[in-house]
């Protein structure tokens, strides 16, 4: 039986303007409403990153002064003026130091992302220490990193022929991503309204930590992605001698190594075996990577453990510090960085 002609022309026409409007929304995507995942110009640093600033920043470096530039991902802006950066001042200048700290974090940067941003905007503020962020959970995923974003999925944007391909077309690869965002939100929503504390529900959190504990499992320390982290790494630790600024790399303890019954936790339900895991296999590796470049390197593990291993340092099921977490932290740098601070500027009041 075949069909009409009416119903064929009918449907080449529903076919022809779905594909056109396809490529309508792939070309406004492309060319308005994706923005670069690290800025390029003043605008979008603007928008991407001095606008979580707490207070107004001057380019130029108040003379007498101490200027700290704080680089990170989420862990570097988590908690707002109660981040450990804006406490590491105030606990400075408490002790009499003229210290103002510059963060250029940004949420779900990767090192390339934050190696970028400081070649590009860090000199300019004149920073006398870059204090580089390292979180052990996500920061030695390496690959290719996004170029840009819309409301908040992340897309690598491609050039060139092939990029109009149906299967490269941004759209297409962004509408999975958001849907499957968006049901991550509504049940994280589902769950705090049935009075569940936290961010996550516990079902997304344990997944999260199953395979963040994924940099733990023996014998990961040289692999491929760890050997590429190293050489992003020696990238900021170039970008920070030209600046002739000092380096400081703090390295952020995932929460599964700091809680005992988080860990425990997660073994059980996952069913893992703890004879192919070492907790400290992210920090024996970064310990010895700092030795080797003579880097100064400060490891919050031991600290953390020490005040936290029973919880208390990290909001429910967020993965970041809460504010006594983000205030230990502060505590144990300001320790670190002020006999620099001191020899600088002279002892304080």
């Amino acid at each position: 039986m075949t069909l009409p002609k009416k119903a064929i022309f009918v449907s080449l026409a529903i076919l022809i303007g779905f594909t056109l409007g396809i490529y309508l929304t792939e070309v406004v995507l492309r060319e308005v409403l994706l923005v670069p995942f690290v800025p390029g110009s003043e605008s979008d640093f603007r928008e991407i990153v001095s606008k979580n600033w707490p207070k107004n920043v001057a380019l130029v470096k108040k003379p007498g002064s101490f200027r700290i530039l704080g680089l990170a991902d989420s862990f570097g802006v988590a908690g707002g003026e109660s981040n450990y950066h804006y406490r590491l001042e105030a606990i400075l200048r408490g002790r009499g130091y003229d210290v103002e700290v510059i963060s250029l974090s940004v949420p779900a940067y990767s090192l390339e992302h934050e190696l970028a941003l400081l070649q590009r905007f860090g000199a300019r503020y004149e920073p006398d220490l870059v204090l580089h962020g390292f979180f052990v959970g996500n920061d030695f995923g390496l690959g290719e990193p996004p170029t840009h974003r819309y409301r908040g999925v992340r897309v690598e944007k491609l050039a060139g022929f092939s990029s109009w391909l149906p299967h490269n077309l941004n759209v297409v690869r962004w509408v999975p991503k958001w849907w499957e965002m968006r049901a991550e939100r509504r049940r994280n929503i589902s769950a705090r309204e049935s009075g569940d504390d936290g961010n996550f529900s516990s079902d997304d959190f344990l997944e999260i930590e199953r395979v963040r504990l994924g940099s733990c499992r023996l014998p990961t320390s040289h692999g491929p992605a760890w050997l590429g982290t190293t050489a992003v790494l020696d990238g900021v630790k170039l970008e920070i001698q030209q600046m002739n600024a000092a380096h400081l790399l703090v390295v952020h303890p995932d929460q599964f190594q700091i809680e005992t019954k988080l860990s425990d936790e997660i073994m059980d339900t996952f069913n893992l075996d703890w004879r192919l895991y070492d907790l400290d296999l992210p920090q024996k590796f970064l310990r010895a990577y700092a030795s080797s470049r003579d880097i100064q390197l400060v490891d919050l593990t031991l600290p953390f453990r020490a005040h936290g291993s029973d919880g208390g340092l990290y909001l429910p099921r967020d993965t970041h510090y809460n504010p006594t977490g983000n205030e230990l932290a502060a505590e144990i740098l300001a320790d670190a960085i002020e006999p620099r601070v001191a020899e600088r500027l002279g002892a304080g009041i």
